[in-house]
């Protein structure tokens, strides 16, 4: 489990960036721990990535995205259905900025968690796509994105995701949790809290 509440970034978590579209003009801070959070929130502190509204998509471009990976996991002997649950908030410019959650089992590469694997408040859109204008790096993958709706803001949330076909018991799972942004205008960003990887006791 990880709930943020040292109030820094935790041992064995890193942060960084990919698929920079300008490093020179990128200024997306990555991902830190802040407290302030919105209301309902669990606890005092959460991580969180921005999608302010910075750049203008031409001299100051901002697409990229920035990663939060969790340090490695071992899934136990016995446990027959491992699961992992998040607790997040997000509030994005809808269809072009957003995030989603990736593992990479046993060194294996990074790979997106599906849609079908979450059993509980899955990805809610698919991000769009290269061919329709989107220069996120993430373009047309499935991600939380958008706000709730009708409203500029969003509302804390848990995903429930089954791990069954990921990884199994003995497999060293590292999470990594990514949020891309286009070259320019945004909303708030994205709010993830805790952070839980369980089984259900009896569950075959």
């Amino acid at each position: 489990t990880e709930d943020w509440e040292g109030g820094v970034m935790p041992a064995g978590w890193t942060v960084g960036s990919f698929g920079v579209a300008n490093p020179a003009t990128f200024d997306t801070p990555d991902w830190a721990v802040v407290g302030g959070l919105p209301a309902g929130a669990n606890g005092t502190y959460a991580a969180f990535a921005s999608d302010q509204a910075v750049g203008d998509c031409a001299a100051d471009d901002e697409s990229g995205a920035i990663y939060l990976q969790s340090p490695a996991i071992v899934i136990p002997a016995g446990v027959t259905v491992p699961r992992v649950a998040v607790d997040h908030w997000v509030a994005t410019e809808l269809g072009y900025d957003g995030g989603n959650v990736k593992a990479s089992v046993n060194g294996g590469p990074f790979t997106l968690v599906p849609d079908a694997a979450f059993e509980f408040n899955d990805y809610n859109q698919n991000l769009a796509t290269v061919g329709a204008g989107n220069t996120n790096p993430m373009a047309g993958q499935a991600a939380f994105t958008g706000t709730d709706g009708g409203a500029a803001g969003g509302s804390w949330g848990q995903s429930q995701v089954n791990l069954t076909g990921i990884a199994g018991p003995g497999d060293s799972v590292v999470f990594r949790i990514d949020f891309g942004v286009d070259g320019c205008n945004g909303v708030v960003g994205w709010y993830v809290d805790d952070i839980e990887v369980y089984s259900c006791q009896g569950e075959g």
